[in-house]
């Protein structure tokens, strides 16, 4: 995944990933997809209450490369653990990774910036 837009990913990084995917070893099926700096997300058409709670997000504009935003959607959506020490303020998306995977993990507790 690259950011698109016009702050997106240089010409010159599409094209060095565009040669690599091109050589990809072992016949591994790579593909190069954009996300917008800002994405928009309708709202749910589900006729369960619950379903329809459970699928919409609290705004429908979203900013998919923003750190904190993009924490929060993981904790709301529960895809991974929250941690059970009793670290895990609910109030700072940053906490609560102990049990995320090992990358994942790090990039947070690093404070990596996509």
């Amino acid at each position: 995944l690259v950011e698109g837009g016009p702050s997106g990913a240089s010409p010159t990084l599409l094209s060095l990933l565009k040669s690599a995917a091109a050589k990809s070893a072992h016949g591994f099926n790579v593909r190069i997809e954009r996300v917008n700096p800002t994405e928009n997300f309708p709202r749910s058409t589900a006729v369960d209450p619950q379903a329809r709670a459970g699928l919409e997000r609290p705004k429908s504009s979203v900013k998919p490369w923003d750190v904190d935003e993009c924490l929060e959607e993981l904790h709301r959506k529960a895809y991974y653990p929250r941690s059970t020490r009793g670290t895990a303020k609910r109030s700072d998306a940053r906490e609560g990774v102990g049990r995320w995977p090992e990358v994942l993990r790090a990039c947070v507790e690093g404070g990596a910036d996509l």
